[in-house]
């Protein structure tokens, strides 16, 4: 008896690739979450971006001048100046870090107090005119 093979096309074993990947996942979720999450890995990652971000940006709120000490990163936030050209809305943080530095380029670094006020319309960016 001659046993043939069948070849699997590149749909097929992405599939079956895919639903391996999903029941790995669902077996062995609380052992990812705690390498990963509670392990802090993703955690450092983002915030080590955010540091690279910021610090391109100059560390400071162009609104009021805070300033980036290496503690308070997450009071800053990036304001898009044209709404228009955004690629990226959220999670700038998450890219690569070359696409993350080119979307930096349309944006201005404001406090999150003053990015609030930007878009309540209370403040406008010093760019745009006065404060």
């Amino acid at each position: 008896m001659v046993m043939v093979r069948i070849k699997q096309t590149d749909e097929e074993r992405k599939a079956k690739w895919n639903a391996y990947m999903r029941e790995y996942y669902q077996k062995n979720k609380s052992d990812i979450n705690k390498r990963f999450v509670a392990g802090g890995y993703l955690k450092r990652y983002f915030t080590k971006n955010k540091a690279v971000a910021l610090t391109a940006k100059g560390g400071r709120c162009v609104v009021c001048g805070y300033a980036y000490d290496g503690n308070n990163a997450a009071a800053f936030d990036f304001h898009h100046k044209d709404g228009e050209q955004r690629d990226i809305v959220g999670g700038m943080s998450q890219r690569g870090r070359q696409q993350m530095l080119e979307e930096l380029e349309k944006c201005v670094l404001v406090c999150a107090n003053c990015h609030r006020l930007i878009h309540f319309g209370s403040v406008v960016l010093p760019s745009e005119g006065v404060v």
